[in-house]
């Protein structure tokens, strides 16, 4: 996925509406470092459709000693009035480091994976406060550029006094091999030479 910067004069993105089964409370996996509800049994995925990864990320404040301020606990119900692009399953990781998408593919694929229909994307959005990840959310959508039309691929990104706010949008090939949101990249950045973008609006709806 192409993640350079691209200056935009403002987004809407639409958040798709499907939800996760079963994923209300969450446990601790010191085996596989990684959290995850104890969701129903998983269902194979088709090699004949399009999928995105669909789930928020909780960042490297969350570890297994910290799980547990989100556990039973789903995203209207933690993150209550802020006004926060999360949606359910909520993950949090053993070390706090990014998660194992393998795992969550074997363990958890309809849980946290969605169906990329007609004209969507698969999606990253993530918070970075004073250059590290906050948390980051991982859906499929749409997303409309003023003046510009859909956006396919790339990124742009805006900076909020401490935060830096990213989305990268990307498309995947069919099957569960070709989730393109898959991947995480490591960003350093200098939060007093980003290019500030006009306002991102969103349109949330908390699963």
């Amino acid at each position: 996925m192409n993640e350079s910067a691209v200056p935009l004069a403002g987004i809407i993105i639409i958040v798709s509406v499907s939800f996760a089964v079963g994923w209300n409370h969450y446990v601790i996996s010191p085996q596989y470092h990684q959290s995850f509800a104890r969701s129903s049994q998983t269902m194979k995925l088709s090699n004949n459709t399009k999928y995105c990864f669909h789930f928020t990320w909780m960042g490297g404040n969350f570890n297994n000693r910290t799980f547990r301020n989100i556990q039973n606990k789903t995203c209207s119900q933690y993150f209550k009035d802020k006004k926060t692009l999360c949606i359910n399953p909520m993950v949090a990781t053993y070390t706090g480091g990014e998660p194992d998408t393998e795992y969550i593919l074997e363990h958890h694929a309809t849980a946290a994976t969605c169906r990329v229909s007609q004209e969507q994307v698969c999606a990253k959005y993530t918070v970075y406060h004073n250059g590290i990840v906050s948390y980051q959310t991982r859906y499929c959508t749409q997303i409309n550029i003023d003046l510009e039309g859909a956006m396919q691929t790339g990124c742009i990104q805006e900076k909020r006094g401490n935060e830096l706010i990213q989305v990268c949008a990307c498309t995947s090939e069919p099957g569960p091999s070709g989730i393109c949101n898959a991947g995480f990249q490591s960003f350093s950045f200098d939060l007093t030479s980003v290019l500030i973008l006009s306002t991102i609006y969103l349109l949330c709806v908390y699963i």
